[in-house]
């Protein structure tokens, strides 16, 4: 059986192994030895020509993404409006809970709204990140088994 006259003649040397091993996928796939391995070459040139992305340029894109996100989360906070934990403590009705059919000043009203566990937890978690915010920018730290406080020469 001869070459068509648009076919060339590649030789190629590898160890017999590998020969073999080559022959016996080319057989399962129903090919020749010769189409099998220019079909290897030309799917591995096909990769090569897809442009790969280093890892340093990923986690570059990534670290951007990042920032912009963050950014983002900051513009949505600062738009938050201050009296919006005002706003939900009327909402939930805490006031009306922490009331009775005995007269209280504003004072103990107060009291009782600062101890209100749902109140705690409305405030707990804002006050809470807030400190780790700004404990991760080196204005208060924490001491176990003393609490948080400034850091730096402003001490009260």
């Amino acid at each position: 059986m001869g070459m068509s006259e648009d076919m060339a003649l590649v030789k190629s040397y590898v160890p017999d192994q590998v020969k073999e091993t080559w022959k016996e996928e080319a057989e399962e796939q129903g090919q020749s030895l010769s189409k099998y391995v220019a079909a290897k070459v030309e799917q591995a040139r096909a990769q090569q020509q897809v442009p790969q992305t280093s890892n340093t340029e990923e986690v570059e894109k990534l670290q951007q993404r990042i920032a912009e996100l963050e950014d983002q989360l900051d513009e949505a906070r600062a738009r938050q409006p201050e009296a919006s934990a005002t706003v939900s403590i009327l909402e939930d009705g805490a006031v009306k809970q922490n009331l009775s059919h005995r007269c209280k000043t504003l004072e103990e009203l107060l009291r009782e709204l600062v101890e209100d566990v749902a109140v705690d937890q409305l405030i707990r978690e804002p006050v809470e990140t807030r400190l780790y915010e700004l404990a991760a920018e080196k204005e208060v730290e924490f001491q176990r088994g003393a609490g948080w406080r400034l850091t730096g020469g402003d001490r009260r």
